[in-house]
């Protein structure tokens, strides 16, 4: 008898289960309806400002903007002209003057390597070999002896 008890709550905890979630899914449209609803009827009660009331707090609400960007943009001013005053104006000056002479020998340089590519374009056109390459050619051997001897002692070894 005790066992056909349990097997009794056993069914119904199933039931209840199962109920409880057809329950849930059947109130579900509601719960999700009801706060909406609720919204809705406190909106009604709200007292809305007239056409007029609502143009004049928005002129006041963009004359105090303009207000405080005034100020701010004076507080800014101020703090950037105090801020000149004691740090030293040199460095800034001497880093300005040394960025414009970089910028000016990037411009020197970029100009001698498009008037080389150019003049290097111009004698393959006419077929001739320039004279620049055997210059580079020449100067990319190694001119220390000690870099050469080292050079020459591996390329024996290797021919033994």
């Amino acid at each position: 008898m005790a066992d056909e008890k349990n097997v009794v709550k056993g069914q119904e905890e199933k039931q209840n289960f199962f109920t409880k979630l057809i329950n849930f899914f059947k109130k579900l449209p509601g719960a999700i309806a009801r706060p909406f609803k609720n919204m809705w009827h406190e909106l009604r009660k709200v007292t809305w400002p007239s056409r007029s009331d609502v143009v004049k707090y928005s002129l006041i609400v963009l004359a105090f903007m303009v207000f405080m960007g005034v100020v701010i943009g004076l507080l800014d001013l101020g703090s950037t002209a105090l801020v000149k005053v004691i740090t030293p104006t040199t460095a800034y000056d001497e880093q300005v003057a040394a960025q414009e002479e970089l910028m000016a020998l990037l411009a020197e340089e970029q100009a001698a390597l498009q008037a080389e590519e150019e003049a290097h374009d111009h004698e393959h056109e006419e077929g001739t070999e320039p004279a620049a390459d055997e210059a580079v050619e020449a100067t990319a051997e190694p001119a220390d002896e000690e870099a050469q001897a080292p050079a020459e002692q591996e390329g024996a070894a290797d021919q033994q």
